[in-house]
C-alpha cells in the first residue's frame, strides 16, 4: 500500500507543484509581455509621437530614439507603422553590444500581408505575443498611436521587440523562483502530429529532480519556444523517507505485536497444551490414576482440562470395579475347582457308602430279630434252639465281616 498507494500520492503532489512552478514561469513570462505592452502604450500615447507620424519631423527620431534611451528601455527593435501597418522608422539592436542590427522581420517596407498584427494596427488596437527572429524568440508588442490623451483618430501603431535573452530569462527565472532554460523551435522540429504536445506540459522524472517542459505558440500559433524547468523531488524523497520510516514503524509495531502474541499463545494456550500433552504421556507411562492436572480456567482449555480429569476418575474407578470383579470372579472360580476337586474325593467315598449301605441293608437284621425272639420265649426245643443259636454265630460272623469290610473301606 505505501510503495503503491502513499509514495505514488507523494509523487504526484511533487509533479502538481512541479506543473505550478511552470505556470508561475509562464506567468511571468505574460507579465514580462504585458509590462513591455503598458511601456509601449506610453510611448504610442504620447503627444510628440502623435506629432511625428503626422508630420516625419525627423528631430522627433534624433532626439528620441537615441541608443542610450532604447538601451535604458531593454528593447532590441523599435518601429513606427501607420495604419497601414506600413514602416514610417525601424530600426534592430544587437542584444549584447547594443548596436544596429539588421532584423528579417523590419527588411521589408510593411509588415506582410498575414501578420497577425496587422488587424490590431488597422482598427488601433494592442497586441502582443512572442515571435522568433533570427537573433532569438523574441518578445512583440504594438499599441495604438494617440494624442496623449488617449483619443484618436489613431495614426498607427508603436512596435517594439525584446530578445528573450540570458539575462532576461535570469529575471524571469528569480521572478518564479525556478531554474529556466529557454530554447528556440526549429522550424523543422514542429511537426503537425507533436504540434499540441509541444505545447502541453511534459514531466520527466530524474533521480534527483523532476525535468518540466512546456512549449509556447508565437504570434501565428505555431510553437516558437521550449521551456523547461529542473525541480528537485523533495517532496517524493521526503515521502519516501515518510514511507521508509512508516515501514519501519509498522516493522517494529509488527514484531512487538507478534512478540507480545508468542508469548499470550504461549502463556495461555501452547503451555497449558503442554502440559496436558506432559500429563497424558506420563499417565500413559506410569499407569498412576492418581495423578490430576488441576487447571482452574474458564476457557475452553480449562473444561478440556476438567473432562480430562473427569475422564481419569471414572477410569480409576472402572479400574477399581474391574480389580473388584477380577477378585470376586477370581474366589468363585478358586471355589469352583475346590469344590470340583471335593466333588471328585467324594465320588469314590459315595461309591463305597453306597455300597455300605447296600449291604448292611442285606444283612438279616429281620432274621437276627427273629432268632431273639423265638430264642428268648423259651419255647424252642433243643434241637431247634441249638439250630438258632448256630444261625445267630453264623449271622454274626457275617455281619462282623461286613462291619470290618466297611470300616477298610
Amino acid at each position: 500500500v505505501q510503495q503503491r498507494v502513499v509514495l505514488p500520492s507523494f509523487e504526484e503532489l511533487e509533479a502538481d507543484l512541479a506543473r505550478t512552478d511552470m505556470e508561475r514561469v509562464t506567468r511571468a513570462l505574460d507579465g514580462e509581455i504585458t509590462q513591455l505592452l503598458t511601456f509601449c502604450g506610453d510611448w504610442g500615447n504620447w503627444l510628440e509621437t502623435y506629432d511625428y507620424m503626422a508630420d516625419g519631423n525627423p528631430e522627433f527620431i534624433e532626439n528620441n530614439m537615441t541608443p542610450a534611451t532604447i538601451e535604458a528601455a531593454g528593447l532590441d527593435a523599435v518601429a513606427y507603422l501607420d495604419a497601414d501597418a506600413r514602416f514610417v522608422w525601424r530600426q534592430g539592436y544587437d542584444p549584447a553590444t547594443h548596436e544596429a542590427l539588421d532584423y528579417q522581420m523590419l527588411a521589408e517596407d510593411a509588415l506582410p500581408a498575414t501578420h497577425p498584427f496587422r488587424d490590431a494596427i488597422a482598427q488601433g488596437q494592442p497586441a502582443k505575443g512572442l515571435v522568433l527572429t533570427e537573433h532569438g524568440p523574441a518578445m512583440l508588442v504594438a499599441a495604438p498611436i494617440l494624442d496623449g490623451a488617449g483619443n484618436g483618430p489613431h495614426r498607427g501603431s508603436v512596435l517594439l521587440a525584446r530578445i528573450l535573452s540570458p539575462a532576461v530569462v535570469t529575471r524571469l527565472a528569480e521572478q518564479a523562483q525556478v531554474t529556466l532554460d529557454l530554447r528556440p523551435l526549429a522550424p523543422a522540429d514542429v511537426i503537425a502530429p507533436v504540434r499540441e504536445a509541444l505545447l502541453a506540459t511534459r514531466i520527466i522524472r530524474h533521480d534527483d529532480a523532476n525535468a518540466v517542459f512546456r512549449g509556447l505558440a508565437d504570434i501565428f500559433g505555431r510553437p516558437a519556444v521550449t521551456l523547461r524547468i529542473d525541480v528537485p523531488r523533495s517532496v517524493s524523497a521526503r515521502g519516501r523517507d515518510a514511507v521508509d520510516f512508516a515501514s519501519l514503524s509498522l516493522l517494529l509495531a509488527g514484531a512487538s505485536v507478534l512478540l507480545v502474541l508468542g508469548l499470550a499463545m504461549r502463556r495461555l494456550i501452547l503451555g497449558p497444551v503442554s502440559r496436558m500433552t506432559r500429563f497424558a504421556v506420563a499417565l500413559g507411562e506410569s499407569d498412576d490414576l492418581t495423578r490430576r492436572m488441576n487447571i482452574v480456567r474458564r476457557d475452553e482449555l480449562g473444561i478440556l482440562a476438567r473432562e480430562f480429569d473427569r475422564m481419569v476418575d471414572k477410569l480409576a474407578e472402572t479400574r477399581r470395579r474391574l480389580v473388584d470383579q477380577s477378585f470376586e470372579a477370581g474366589a468363585a472360580q478358586v471355589a469352583s475347582g475346590v469344590l470340583h476337586n471335593v466333588g471328585n474325593a467324594m465320588t469314590p467315598l459315595g461309591v463305597a457308602v453306597a455300597d455300605l449301605q447296600e449291604r448292611l441293608r442285606s444283612a438279616p437284621i429281620g432274621e437276627f430279630e427273629m432268632v431273639i425272639g423265638e430264642l428268648d420265649s423259651g419255647t424252642s426245643p433243643p434241637a431247634r434252639k441249638a439250630d438258632l443259636e448256630e444261625f445267630l454265630r453264623l449271622a454274626s460272623r457275617e455281619l462282623a465281616r461286613v462291619v470290618v469290610n466297611a470300616a477298610s473301606d
